[in-house]
């Protein structure tokens, strides 16, 4: 689904479910090779950034959790970097067995862009990984920003 979304587009995709990103730690202790603060440098140079995830039990995939939850690192230990992110555009893609998106996914995901003074963009959402609803709204301007 996120790939026929950017089709014909130049952006990268990254599989968080590849990637070892560890689980928020109070204590920042992370192993080495933690690729959290690599992603987000790439965020950073990026015109906006898809953030694409299956519903599961109202939220998050599991992957898409963790790399979410790791963001509270930029707050203080790494605010360096998270004033970065200031103005930088955000968009959900999400896919669920309902016809529309979740409300309490797309709550929690603006939220978390208003918290962190990101742009929200909108959410792209598909059945099943059928159609896009309403593809003439966010996914159309999730497509846009993306030009």
């Amino acid at each position: 689904m996120l790939r026929r979304l950017v089709e014909g587009l130049e952006c990268d995709i990254v599989d968080l479910s590849t990637c070892l990103i560890a689980p928020y730690d109070y204590e920042h202790n992370y192993p080495s090779g933690d690729e959290f603060l690599a992603l987000i440098e790439r965020i950073v140079a990026a015109p906006l950034t898809l953030i694409a995830t299956p519903v599961y039990w109202y939220s998050y995939s599991t992957p898409t959790k963790i790399f979410i939850d790791r963001f509270s690192d930029l707050l203080g230990w790494r605010s360096d970097v998270g004033r970065r992110l200031r103005g930088r555009k955000f968009a959900l893609v999400s896919t669920s067995a309902e016809p529309w998106p979740d409300r309490t996914l797309v709550e929690a995901f603006t939220r978390f862009c208003t918290y962190l003074g990101i742009e929200y963009v909108g959410c792209a959402h598909a059945q099943d990984a059928g159609e896009f609803v309403n593809p003439d709204a966010a996914a159309a301007a999730i497509r846009a920003a993306l030009r």
